[in-house]
């Protein structure tokens, strides 16, 4: 064999190589399951690992020269790590990253887009924030020819008929079964339960509130003794929590939706004196770690993995400029639980990042 012959085949696997490098902080992945959680039209998903790119596919998308933007929702552990997540695979696919913020704004969220397709792009990823103003505007994306990659909410779009892409979500019914467990525990197995619901017809949050009153079935010592819904704004969750506390004094343990509503919650839990109720809720940020690794209220909080949340979205708007088929709609990534003694192992496989230096240092007092 001519060296330069040799030279050629390792630059090819050396590349090869480079190419599926597994992206920072990549660890071991929960198994996956069967599931309950369902899309927004009733659909079935599949799991994110149904959805990968060969290293030919890369190299495809490295040589197009695409383009993919991220117009984000809010800021947040969630969702910036979702955007930085993209922006990574963007580097690694040599796709050029647009990135905006449209602060749940439908209007400005509309406004965003028109200013993307300027910038002629390939994919769009981002939550759909009004199904009609937003959806306008991911009409006339489509239109163009634009992939769009839906985060958790959609617009009003028919998959494969007036869009090419996906919705990525996580497995909301999944949530349910960790907490109840960790409340049992928290509880000794016996307690009078609070439960806060999310009034609003939406999904995600409908979802994972009825999953965990599904998931108290398996633990007949807990038992709801009061249910209340929250309107989903943080100003009204201390009253609501008040009210409940007040009504049922003998509520030991508390559900809330997520984690919005958890400090309002702990101001009327400690007005009234009530240190000793152990809550658990869902998502999980620095304020809400911290609240955690301080105080002995909050028992556990879960949280999707959300890098792998932007490599799956990067990865199913790859698929769709390939023209490869995408085999369902919807497509789930699973979610982790994390504790007080679990926290500093969790945090990093959520967000590929150490946990926050504030949160370390009450951990170890």
């Amino acid at each position: 064999m001519k060296r330069s012959t040799l030279w050629v085949i390792l630059a090819d696997l050396l590349l090869m190589a480079i190419l599926v490098l597994p992206t920072p902080g990549a660890l071991a992945q929960p198994a996956v399951a069967e599931t309950r959680t369902r899309g927004p039209e009733g659909q079935v998903p599949i799991w994110y690992t149904s959805i990968s790119l060969t290293p030919a596919e890369r190299e495809k998308i490295r040589k197009g020269n695409y383009k993919i933007a991220y117009d984000q929702l809010a800021a947040s552990e969630f969702d910036d790590t979702i955007g930085k997540a993209i922006e990574y695979m963007a580097k690694q696919l040599n796709m050029e990253y647009i990135h905006t913020f449209n602060r749940l704004d439908a209007a400005v969220q509309r406004e965003n887009i028109e200013n993307i397709l300027a910038a002629k792009p390939d994919i769009i990823a981002s939550v759909a924030v009004d199904p009609a103003v937003s959806t306008i505007a991911f009409k006339e994306a489509a239109k163009k020819g634009v992939a769009l990659v839906f985060c958790s909410n959609k617009a009003s779009l028919k998959w494969n008929q007036e869009y090419k892409g996906g919705l990525v979500f996580y497995d909301l019914a999944g949530f349910g079964p960790l907490l109840a467990k960790d409340l049992s525990a928290a509880l000794g197995g016996k307690g009078s339960i609070g439960y806060v619901f999310h009034e609003a017809n939406f999904f995600i949050t409908n979802q994972r509130d009825q999953g965990f009153k599904d998931a108290l079935k398996d633990y007949p010592g807990l038992r709801i003794v009061d249910e209340r819904p929250w309107s989903g704004n943080p100003a009204d969750a201390e009253a609501v929590v008040s009210a409940m506390v007040t009504a049922h004094p003998e509520i030991s343990g508390l559900y809330l939706p997520w984690q919005e509503a958890l400090m309002p919650a702990l101001a009327a839990l400690r007005a009234a004196g009530r240190t000793d109720i152990k809550i658990v809720t869902n998502d999980i940020g620095e304020v809400t770690a911290l609240e955690m690794a301080r105080g002995k209220n909050v028992v556990a909080m879960t949280q999707c993995m959300a890098w792998q949340y932007g490599v799956t979205v990067t990865e199913l708007g790859c698929y769709a400029l390939l023209g490869k088929e995408i085999p369902a709609e919807c497509v789930m990534v699973p979610g982790l639980i994390a504790t007080k003694s679990t926290i500093g192992a969790t945090w990093p496989k959520l967000f590929n990042t150490e946990l926050p230096a504030a949160v370390r240092k009450a951990l170890q007092k």
